[in-house]
């Protein structure tokens, strides 16, 4: 089974998405149908290396793209044939194992959920984000999937989260807590004090509120919130994480004295690099869809695509050919490890029921 990947998603700037595609070719075997400009893409693998006989690329033309500054819904009606939605085709009919594309979170949740259908019991998907912690990892969600939720959406993010948390990064007994602005449970919007009675009444391990100097340093294994909240932090935690090195490299800079000093320290300076690297988390999880989806990291580049393709596209994502790569390894993972169907079963087994959540809606 191959992943589609949507080549497309950067506009003219197919390097990224072509050299990802080869490195996740050529290091974990993932065999590939790469969605955009044909003609483009195959010039481009060509460039590298790439025989048109190659049997791990399969090429499907398809020249639109999904505006970044329009409504997603409609711009998916006026525009069929654009890429993303070619990908999710083909994960829907199962010619794909799953999906990569790199683009505004709310136009590619949109574009899934209108073609992959949610999982059985899902009242709404969410992104997931995987998070560097001193501990290990967190996992936040949503991070912007849907703007305005209600707390039964998050008690469900929590219980997907759980499930992604054991089956993907190997924890036993994660812990969930809702991204609060105090540590008073009493304390705060209606949101986060429904949400967290909500958690405790559904047998998972409640941390309770988790501040935001605390979502880095790891205090719960799972943080839930609404997708504009969630979207807000994980930019801001990779920002000042960034901006962080950035400093102390200027810092270095400064006089010879601080520079001889650099070279000692320069192994342990890059592994944290490393590990501060957004790319290196292999993009956000759609959970929640009856597929595997994963949206690559993305920065934005002002400018457009300069072609009639992207009229009305005011700015592109682009993504790194290492969050590429390490996306389509992560769909790979997700299709071996059976997500789904562990999202299912705990879905299913979690004591405050979908029937529960239910009789609850307006």
């Amino acid at each position: 089974m191959r992943i589609a990947l949507d080549a497309a998603t950067g506009g003219t700037n197919l390097a990224p998405c072509i050299e990802g595609a080869i490195t996740a070719a050529n290091a974990w075997g993932v065999e590939l149908v790469l969605v955009g400009p044909a003609a483009d893409i195959r010039s481009a693998l060509t460039a590298r290396g790439i025989a048109h006989s190659d049997r791990r690329f399969e090429v499907i033309d398809a020249l639109d793209l999904l505006p970044l500054d329009e409504d997603p819904a409609e711009a998916g009606r006026e525009r069929p044939s654009a890429s993303l939605l070619a990908c999710a085709r083909l994960a829907a009919e199962g010619r794909a194992m799953g999906l990569v594309c790199a683009g505004h979170a709310g136009t590619a949740a949109a574009a899934m959920l209108g073609n992959l259908k949610r999982l059985t019991g899902v009242l709404r998907p969410a992104l997931a984000a995987t998070l560097p912690t001193p501990r290990g990892h967190t996992v936040l969600l949503d991070v912007g999937a849907h703007g305005e939720c209600k707390p039964w959406h998050l008690l469900q993010f929590a219980v997907m989260g759980v499930s992604y948390c054991r089956r993907m990064l190997r924890v036993a007994e994660p812990s969930v807590g809702v991204l609060a602005s105090d540590a008073d449970e009493r304390r705060g919007p209606g949101l986060v004090r429904e949400t967290l009675a909500l958690l405790k009444a559904s047998g998972l391990n409640c941390r309770g509120p988790v501040e935001g100097h605390e979502l880095a340093a790891g205090a719960a294994d799972v943080v839930v919130c609404d997708g504009f909240v969630g979207n807000v932090a994980l930019k801001l935690t990779q920002g000042v994480s960034a901006s962080v090195l950035n400093a102390f490299r200027a810092e270095i800079r400064r006089n010879h004295f601080y520079k001889a000093g650099g070279l000692i320290l320069r192994r342990p300076f890059n592994r944290l690099k490393k590990r501060l690297n957004p790319d290196e988390c292999g993009g956000a999880t759609l959970l929640g869809v009856n597929g595997n989806v994963v949206v690559a990291h993305s920065r934005t580049s002002a400018g457009g695509i300069g072609s009639s393709a992207g009229a009305g596209r005011t700015d592109s994502l682009t993504a790194s050919a290492k969050s590429i790569a390490d996306s389509l390894r992560a769909v790979q993972q997700l299709a071996e490890r059976g997500l789904n169907a562990h999202i299912q079963q705990a879905l299913a087994e979690t004591k405050l029921g979908l029937e529960t959540v239910q009789a609850q809606l307006p």
